[in-house]
């Protein structure tokens, strides 16, 4: 049922953002996720959940995409106020 209602949203022109973060967990977030459109699921703080959402929803170039949001791998740690670094589709207005 979920991925119809993703597939849905995703073919029209309303202003939408999918964060799929992996197994939420509570503790201490750690300031820095790795965050893309296809990212291994570990676990994430809701901190760093809430955090990477509050900073895509006022980026207005972060447009119709859904993103994967994880603690980051050994490979790559991006900050949540870094995304101009994480090698996201910027949407223009």
């Amino acid at each position: 049922m979920k991925k119809k209602a993703d597939i849905a949203l995703s073919r029209n022109d309303l202003d939408w953002l999918i964060l799929r973060p992996s197994l939420l967990v509570d503790i201490p977030g750690k300031g820095f996720v790795s965050l893309g459109p296809a990212e291994f699921h570990d676990q994430i703080a809701y901190a760093d959940v809430a955090e990477t959402l509050a900073e895509l929803l006022h980026e207005p170039r972060i447009r119709q995409q859904i993103l994967d949001n994880s603690i980051p791998g050994p490979h790559r740690s991006e900050r949540p106020s870094r995304l101009t670094s994480v090698g996201l589709r910027w949407k223009s207005m």
